[in-house]
């Protein structure tokens, strides 16, 4: 077996090591607990940050891009 065949192949099982770890851990978080949620704090609208919303188009139709403007001008953030 040469050099290369061998780091392929250790490549590859660390890979599909690391990869069922990961997807171990995952199913693990998402478990369902009993446990309480924390208390919710209310947010000072001062504290928040102000958002910038970028619109990617081309070629849109002009009542899709409209509908979409309008929704974001919609929003209620207070930030």
């Amino acid at each position: 077996m040469s050099l290369l065949a061998t780091i392929s192949t250790a490549a590859v099982a660390s890979y599909a090591f690391l990869s069922s770890v990961h997807k171990s851990a995952q199913a693990l978080y998402a478990l369902r607990s009993d446990a309480p949620l924390p208390p919710y704090d209310r947010v000072d609208a001062d504290a928040l940050p102000s958002v910038d919303v970028i619109v990617p188009c081309f070629n849109e139709d002009p009542r899709t891009l409209a509908a979409c403007l309008k929704s974001i001008a919609s929003q209620d953030y207070p930030g």
